[in-house]
């Protein structure tokens, strides 16, 4: 492969997470702003709780089709963007529109959980550090931008990572029905249990959870910073 095979399809993978977060995380401050504003009270766990989930499912609108572009770059069955493009516009019809949404019911199964319970820890234990240096919160949720760097890179890091672990079955699963192990994800759940047990919907945990709390440590800072730019008080 080479250090070049590495990296292959790079371009498209960051052209499918760029848009992807910025339609979920706006998607998520509106629904955040719009379910605070409702005349019943929920809970401030709920709330971010269900903001997150529903921005998940509007942000896959924009990431599958993305994904699938940049999966089929990585695994070399499309030489370019462009190639996977024409292929999966060649089949016509309602056929194109599937092709460039296969695996998005995959995906969800993942990202629903893992984007809830990541925000949902964030913003708890956002709260609670701006609580402790007595600064106010609203209902539980804490003002936007509010946190600087440091904190938000090792809170980011911590959600991130507890995230990250939790939803490891999710992956496994994903992953197995991915790549051709099983036809559906009843079939891999009982395909994992009858050949690994239990312990096997947790194989990979600890390697997910190191990979992925990096990147909290970068993503939750530069959120902060986003907010904090975009907030009418700097203006």
């Amino acid at each position: 492969v080479g250090g070049r095979g590495l990296y292959r399809g790079v371009l498209p993978a960051a052209l499918s997470m760029m848009p992807a977060c910025a339609v979920r995380m706006g998607t998520y401050e509106v629904l955040k702003k719009q379910l605070a504003a409702q005349p019943w009270e929920m809970p401030a766990g709920a709330l971010v709780f269900v903001a997150s989930a529903l921005s998940v499912v509007v942000s896959a609108s924009v990431r599958s089709p993305l994904d699938m572009i940049k999966t089929q770059v990585q695994t070399g069955a499309a030489g370019s963007a462009a190639a996977a493009i024409r292929v999966a516009v060649g089949s016509g019809g309602l056929s194109a529109v599937s092709a460039f949404y296969r695996g998005a019911g995959l995906t969800l199964l993942r990202d629903v959980p893992f984007f809830s319970i990541n925000l949902l820890l964030y913003e708890q234990l956002k709260a609670r550090a701006l609580a402790m240096q007595g600064r106010e919160t609203v209902d539980g949720v804490a003002e936007a931008g509010a946190l600087p760097a440091m904190q938000a890179i090792l809170l980011g890091a911590i959600a991130q990572g507890i995230a990250g672990f939790s939803t490891t079955p999710a992956d496994r699963l994903k992953t197995y029905v991915q790549s051709g192990a099983a036809i559906g994800v009843k079939a891999a759940f009982s395909d994992i249990l009858r050949k690994e047990g239990v312990a096997g919907l947790m194989a990979g945990a600890g390697l997910r959870t190191l990979w992925i709390m990096p990147q909290g440590c970068i993503y939750y800072p530069v959120y902060e910073l986003v907010q904090r730019a975009m907030s009418p008080k700097s203006e």
